[in-house]
């Protein structure tokens, strides 16, 4: 969910480049914004996104769970990353690094190593 509120905050952020005057936040995106987001992603993605989807999956302060892939590879898309996997391997705004999966288990792997030596000593 991090990375997917980033990629709101980027969405926000490519919005201004378009409309400059807009300084808000999701909370105060109006009707008319969302109508101008709806038409730049159609001259910019090819793609048409739904009032309803915005108000269900950008508008909320938090989300509890992501949209569809291929709606989130049309945001991507529209923040300059080819997709939403490329995306999330990204590191996060917030300063933190993406840890990959085969190191995920390696670290496991060591816990359990030094859990079972402190066991037999």
């Amino acid at each position: 969910m991090q990375h997917f509120q980033e990629l709101k905050r980027r969405v926000l952020e490519r919005y201004r480049q378009d409309y400059p005057y807009f300084q808000g936040d999701w909370k105060t995106f109006s009707s008319q914004d969302i109508l101008n987001l709806i038409a730049l992603l159609e001259r910019e993605c090819k793609e048409t996104v739904s009032e309803k989807w915005i108000y269900t999956h950008l508008k909320p302060e938090t989300n509890t769970k992501l949209p569809r892939k291929n709606m989130l590879h049309v945001l991507c898309r529209f923040v300059g990353v080819s997709s939403w996997d490329e995306f999330i391997f990204e590191p996060v705004a917030t300063g933190s690094t993406v840890v990959s999966e085969e190191e995920t288990k390696r670290s496991k792997r060591g816990y359990l190593w030094g859990m079972g030596m402190g066991v037999v000593l």
